[in-house]
Parts: C-alpha cells; sequence; structure tokens
C-alpha cells in the first residue's frame, strides 16, 4: 500500500498532495470495468431502429445512474489524487478524480488538532489517514473538520506533524 505523499512549506501555508500508486492490475480493471459499462449503452442502440426521446431519458438515466457513479471511484482508484492547504486560520482541501475535479472547500479554524488515524499495517509499516479534529465552541466536544481519503505512511505524517508544529511555534513566539 503505497501512495505519493508531496509536501511544500510557504511561510504561513502548508501544502500536501497525496495521490494513490495503483499496481498495475488497477489500470486492467479499470478498462475492463470501463468497457462492461459502455458495452450495454451501444447495444441497446444496436437494437432499436428508431430513436426516439423517450429512449434518449433511458438511455441519459443508464449513463448517469450506472456508469458515471461507478466510474468515479473507478478513476479515484487509479487517479485519485488529494490536495490539502493548511494555514493558520484554514484548511482547505480538493479531490481530483483523473479528469473529474471537485471544488475547493475551506474549513475555517481556530484552535485545531491533528492525530493519525492507524488504518493498516503492512510489512511492520504502520498506514493510516490524517484527522483534523477541532474543539465546537457551544458543545464543548471534539468535532472532526476532515479526514483524508488516502492513506499515507506514518514517516510521512511525521513530516507533516513537525511542518504544522513550526507553523504554530512561529506564530506563538512571533514579536509582533
Amino acid at each position: 500500500m503505497e501512495s505519493n505523499f508531496n509536501l511544500k512549506v510557504f511561510s504561513d501555508t502548508i501544502i500536501v498532495s497525496i495521490s494513490v500508486k495503483p499496481q498495475f492490475y488497477a489500470y486492467l480493471l479499470l478498462i475492463l470495468v470501463t468497457s462492461l459499462l459502455i458495452l450495454p449503452f451501444f447495444l441497446i442502440n444496436l437494437n432499436n431502429e428508431s430513436f426516439t426521446f423517450e429512449l434518449f431519458l433511458e438511455l441519459f438515466i443508464y449513463l448517469i445512474l450506472i456508469e458515471l457513479f461507478p466510474l468515479k471511484y473507478c478513476f479515484w482508484n487509479v487517479f485519485g489524487k488529494e490536495t490539502l492547504l493548511f494555514t493558520k486560520k484554514s484548511l482547505s482541501y480538493k479531490h481530483v478524480y483523473g479528469l473529474i475535479s471537485s471544488n475547493m472547500k475551506v474549513v475555517p479554524h481556530k484552535n485545531i488538532s491533528v492525530i493519525f488515524y492507524n488504518i493498516l499495517i503492512e510489512k511492520n509499516k504502520k498506514f493510516g489517514k490524517i484527522n483534523f479534529l477541532e474543539e465546537n465552541d457551544e458543545t464543548g466536544l471534539i468535532e472532526l473538520i476532515h479526514k483524508t481519503s488516502i492513506l499515507i505512511s506514518e514517516e510521512n505524517y511525521e513530516c507533516f506533524i513537525l511542518e504544522f508544529d513550526k507553523l504554530f511555534l512561529l506564530e506563538t513566539f512571533s514579536l509582533n
């Protein structure tokens, strides 16, 4: 279970880019699933002599419900990439599914905590997700703000947490 982990640090911003690193069989599986989902679409068109509006609606619904949703997750397993942009005041994240990309979501925070949630141990290496937590002002309970989608190694988490600590350490001891 490997992932590509890229960490960039600017003065008050940390950018983390995590992408999946699939095996060769994942590409073959993507081609197989894509062809199996698109094949019925062409078979329906070949069997009908007249192309009506009702047939168009049926094919459109089939395309959206049956094909695009599973294909989105197939593309995620092969081309998935998650980008986190972390500042002292907000956490922004975005998911990229190959050709499809989600909007950047921004979550403001006041006092954020970061923990490593261990999910998998493979060849004596721990893999998990980064959880971003914050205390709710009204209830006093800890809430999950965001959890990364792609597993990272504990070593990558340690690199991130060092930069995360530096970001807030510089703020605390600033002379301004």
